[in-house]
C-alpha cells in the first residue's frame, strides 16, 4: 500500500532522510507552512497533534477538527 501512494503521489517530499527524536515534529512544521488550513482528530491531549495544532493556531490557518463535529 505504501508504495502504491508514493506511486500514485505528484510530488514525495522528504524532510529528512534518516529517523531522528525531532523527525515527526520538523515533518508536521514542514507541512503547516505549506498549507492554509489543518484538518485533523484531536482530543486537547499534549503531544505531536497538540503541538502542531498549535503552531497552526499562531501560523493563522483555518483549524478544522473532526472530533468536534464525531459526535
Amino acid at each position: 500500500l505504501h508504495q502504491m501512494v508514493l506511486g500514485a503521489a505528484s510530488e514525495v517530499v522528504t524532510v529528512s532522510p534518516h529517523y531522528h527524536s525531532k523527525a515527526y515534529h520538523d515533518r508536521n512544521q514542514y507541512m503547516v507552512d505549506r498549507s492554509s488550513r489543518l484538518i485533523c482528530y484531536y482530543d486537547g491531549k499534549k503531544g505531536g497533534t497538540d503541538f502542531t495544532v498549535k503552531y497552526a493556531e499562531q501560523q493563522g490557518l483555518t483549524i478544522v477538527n473532526v472530533k468536534e463535529t464525531a459526535a
